[in-house]
């Protein structure tokens, strides 16, 4: 589902001056539309170069390539910052088991680890931290009081209707006893998870710090490289075009 350039908005010659290169806005198979493409409209040009900041290189000319060891250290940082709910170790994993789940619930999980009943209490624990998230201790404590009188979710008012919509999309339903239980689950949780934000906070903290220190060490020879890049560069200048010579 490539984009192919329908409108071109500023154009030059190519370097071997036979095509363009041309600017502007493009259309895929979908009909659907983006700005600031750009290409180069040669059939020989196209095959010997490519776009790089300032200009035009050779196509084969290779791009910055540090340390590979520390390239995927780096990876691996910014994959935990991003995503660190989902990447958290077994021990940080169990630490928060053991702050959410009653002592039952706990000695049922280690009893027998390999059941559903893991991936269960994951969930939920995950499900609730979305709730907890979002609404306050005292908007999900006035939910918990409607939703314990109301027989149908459609009968719910203002946050807990909010509440009942989001956990129909957030946990595939809208019965009610559920969604109590992740209400409940919510506000039981709900200090404890306030802690290990001000945790994740700093491990976040800590991981950037040593992603900075990664990035230096693997671009420590990016200068030098510039430096010779930069003479293989071969600059272009777009030039506008009028809206009546415009490609439709």
């Amino acid at each position: 589902m490539s984009y192919e350039i329908y409108r071109v908005t500023a154009r030059c010659k190519c370097p071997c001056g036979k095509g363009e290169i041309i600017y502007g806005k493009s259309m895929n198979d979908w009909n659907q539309t983006r700005d600031g493409d750009i290409e180069i409209d040669c059939s020989e040009c196209s095959k010997k170069f490519k776009f790089t900041e300032g200009g035009l290189i050779d196509i084969n000319y290779p791009d910055y390539y540090g340390d590979p060891d520390i390239k995927k250290q780096m990876r691996i940082i910014q994959d935990r910052i991003w995503n660190y709910k989902y990447r958290m170790t077994q021990d940080e994993k169990d630490e928060r088991l053991k702050a959410y789940l009653t002592t039952e619930e706990y000695a049922a999980l280690i009893a027998d680890p390999e059941t559903k009943l893991v991936s269960d209490f994951i969930s939920e624990m995950f499900n609730a931290e979305y709730f907890i998230e979002k609404y306050s201790l005292q908007e999900l404590i006035k939910a918990q009081k409607e939703i314990k009188i109301k027989r149908y979710s459609t009968e719910l008012t203002e946050k807990s209707l909010e509440i009942a919509i989001d956990h129909k999309r957030v946990c595939n339903s809208i019965k009610l006893s559920n969604i109590l239980k992740t209400v409940n689950r919510a506000i039981r949780n709900y200090d404890a998870y306030q802690r290990f934000c001000d945790k994740e906070k700093e491990i976040k903290a800590q991981l950037k710090i040593q992603y900075e220190e990664l990035k230096k060490e693997y671009y420590k020879n990016y200068e030098t490289y510039s430096i010779e890049k930069r003479k293989h560069i071969i600059p272009y200048a777009l030039i506008p075009v009028n809206r009546s010579k415009q490609r439709e």
